[in-house]
């Protein structure tokens, strides 16, 4: 085994053990259920991702849903939905086995780095030299750790709905390694011959599209992967060195012109975003220039110091009310990403990697600083160091190889045992750290009670737990949850339509009413609102008022699919129960052009074709209906009776002896088998039926059976 082989196989087996490690550690993520946070928009409330089928993939790449277009996110839920439904187990163990393809990633990129670094000055790599691997593996195994077991990341790995981060940055790291491959034979002329005998040009360019064919899958998975062509040129300026002497150099203009396919899919994703959250925008983005400015110089600071201090940790960090340069937060803020520029230029003589590990935290963090408010963004949130933190732990596993390397060549072993020690020890604490932001994860109530211990006067936390228990059916506890979240900002009108929730699910109709309708006077835009008093109104039977909310969820179009789609529901049932079939039809039909994957809806409108005496519109529907959910008996029992009265009498036993071994329990499958026998002449199986039927407590069937 040659030197070269022998070092990949040790690289390999180091990034693996890591990995191995980090996925130990996060074990009790398993654990872990879903929470009130996206999960249901994106896992346990979304039909869309329930069946895997052409249908579905149409809509994975041309939905906004969530106000963002990632199909290959929608994918990978769909996938776990196929194997575990809604068990979260499967859920998580899908992120963790994520993450740990990433701890792998980051060993493999940070040896990477370093070797191109040293081919580039004529130094040894890993490859040609043993101690050089050793310190290579020292920087390598330390910065993988980190990100792997950082508590910073709990929220990325153990949030559910935010696969689309470790999915982006799986694919953002390969195509980052690709490149480098590809700079690697574009600048060693060492390099002139693969194994397999292709020739160096041949090779830089099917790397170069690998790097291409990599960066289009991570913007699939989050847009937040527009940053990739200008991280390229930070690594084309150091530490490959491809920029040459000159800010006007031919070779500076034909690094740009390679990343124009980089830079033109980027604008195209950008684009896209921009467009899937115009609403948002418009609502949010009300910061002026100069405060943004400081937001995000304050976020920069944010992320560094829990970097080196994760304690204190929440999933919900809010804006402070008052944004001015001489709040000492902001001012000091301003000051040191200040001073910290400054160190990096004036270190450029003497090693560039300080200014291309700024430059690099600063531009992946640039799509979440606030400059650009797109849906709901948060003064901060853990998660968006996901892929920044890359420059940081890097610099700190480079420092400690660093003094490692220079205590043994002085032969300080207690200096070198004492920094191993430091390493040892750090890494330990991590790792309980992230264990313990395990455990907030864990539900929605252990999650928004950190929330409301981290910022006791912040009405998030509360908000949110009061959904929880509203879940829960703990209706008395939600509305204490939201009359305290009310009593510190009674201004959101989201806590008023909660509250009504509350108050409609025990039966207080009247509050409910109260609490929506002031919801609507607070912000006349606010679409849950009137879709929860129309089934205010829909419950008391008041049909004209809840027709009126309805009308006014569909007609404004607010951009909320699901709100619209819902409307359109309910208003079809109000129809079905007014006799209005035709116009039931037209609302099912809305409803399945927002979402043709929602089986119930087909069911829905199948039934108001036979109500119409459709029967064969009718049975396409039930067909849908047994496609997407082939086990449900009430499909194969609705279309059982159609085949029965068009007189298919063989098709409707045959979906009604399905239905029953579906569901046995069920009377009116009896009742409706033992007509069909009755009128065929089976006496003998109509009156078993029918005695089955009237057994299960049908009460057709026990008249029928009086009358014989």
């Amino acid at each position: 085994m040659n030197l070269d082989t022998q070092t990949s196989k040790i690289i390999w087996i180091a990034a693996f053990i890591i990995s191995l490690l980090t996925i130990f550690v996060y074990l009790p993520a398993l654990d872990c259920g879903f929470v009130n946070w996206d999960d249901n928009n994106f896992v346990y409330a979304n039909p869309n991702i329930w069946n895997i089928d052409p249908e579905f993939f149409v809509w994975a790449f041309t939905t906004f849903q969530t106000s963002d277009w990632f199909p290959l996110t929608w994918i990978s839920h769909a996938l776990d939905y196929s194997i575990w439904e809604l068990d979260p187990k499967g859920h998580h163990l899908t992120n963790l086995i994520f993450h740990g393809l990433n701890t792998i990633l980051v060993v493999l990129l940070v040896t990477s780095l370093i070797n191109r670094y040293k081919e580039r000055h004529g130094l040894n790599s890993a490859y040609d030299d043993k101690k050089v691997l050793k310190t290579t593996m020292t920087a390598a195994s330390i910065t993988g750790l980190l990100f792997g077991l950082h508590p910073l990341n709990v929220e990325s790995v153990v949030w559910i709905s935010e696969r689309k981060n470790l999915l982006y940055s799986f694919f953002y790291m390969l195509s980052i390694l690709s490149y480098l491959k590809y700079a690697s034979f574009k600048t060693n002329s060492s390099l002139r011959q693969t194994t397999a005998g292709i020739d160096r040009r041949s090779s830089a360019t099917t790397y170069y599209l690998l790097c291409l064919f990599f960066f289009v899958l991570s913007l699939m998975s989050k847009p937040m992967a527009v940053t990739l062509p200008v991280v390229l040129i930070i690594l084309d300026f150091y530490p490959l060195g491809r920029t040459g002497p000159g800010s006007l150099s031919s070779s500076v203009r034909k690094l740009i012109t390679e990343k124009i396919p980089f830079v033109i899919i980027a604008a195209a994703s950008a684009a896209i975003t921009l467009f899937a959250n115009q609403t948002a925008m418009t609502k949010n983005d009300w910061h002026l220039l100069g405060d943004k400015v400081l937001i995000a110089s304050r976020a920069t600071c944010f992320y560094l110091l829990r970097m080196f201090q994760p304690l204190n940790l929440a999933p919900y960090y809010p804006y402070r009310d008052n944004i001015s340069l001489f709040q000492a937060e902001y001012l000091l803020s301003v000051l040191l990403c200040t001073a910290i520029t400054i160190f990096c230029i004036a270190m450029r003589k003497k090693n560039n990697i300080w200014l291309a590990a700024w430059a690099y935290y600063l531009v992946t963090l640039l799509p979440v600083l606030g400059f650009i408010q797109t849906g709901g963004q948060l003064a901060a949130a853990d998660r968006y160091t996901y892929m920044p933190g890359l420059a940081p732990y890097m610099l700190l596993g480079l420092g400690t190889a660093f003094f490692l390397e220079r205590a043994a060549a002085k032969n300080h072993r207690a200096l070198r045992a004492l920094i191993l020690v430091i390493a040892a020890s750090s890494i330990l604490v991590l790792s309980l750290l992230t264990q313990k932001q395990i455990n907030v994860w864990n539900g929605s109530f252990s999650l928004w009670d950190r929330e409301v211990k981290a910022f006791p006067d912040f009405f998030r936390g509360y908000l949110y737990r009061g959904v929880a228990h509203n879940e829960s059916g703990r209706f008395k506890e939600a509305i204490a949850d939201f009359d305290k979240a009310s009593s510190l900002s009674n201004s959101q009108e989201i806590i008023y339509v909660d509250r009504g929730i509350s108050y409609a699910s025990m039966g207080n109709d009247q509050k409910a009413l109260e609490d929506f309708t002031t919801a609507i006077m607070i912000n006349p835009h606010e679409m849950k609102a009137f879709y929860n008093r129309g089934l205010c109104y829909m419950k008391m039977l008041n049909y004209k008022n809840a027709l009126q909310d309805f009308d006014t969820v569909i007609s404004r179009d607010s951009g909320n699919r699901i709100l619209v789609n819902k409307s359109y529901l309910k208003r079809g049932d109000i129809r079905m129960r007014t006799g209005q079939f035709r116009q039931a039809v037209h609302d099912y039909t809305e409803s399945i052009g927002l979402f043709p994957r929602d089986a119930a809806t087909y069911n829905k409108r199948g039934i108001a074709y036979t109500n119409m005496g459709d029967y064969q519109s009718a049975l396409r529907d039930f067909d849908i209906f047994i496609r997407f959910q082939p086990r449900n008996s009430e499909a194969y029992n609705n279309r059982g009776s159609i085949h029965a009265t068009i007189g298919n009498v063989h098709k409707a036993l045959k979906d009604f002896d399905m239905a029953i071994r579906l569901d046995p329990d069920e009377a009116s499958i009896y009742f409706n088998r033992g007509m069909l026998h009755h009128n065929s002449g089976n006496k003998e199986q109509a009156l078993s039926d029918l005695g089955a039927a009237a057994r299960l407590g049908d009460q057709q069937a026990r008249e029928f059976l009086k009358q014989r």
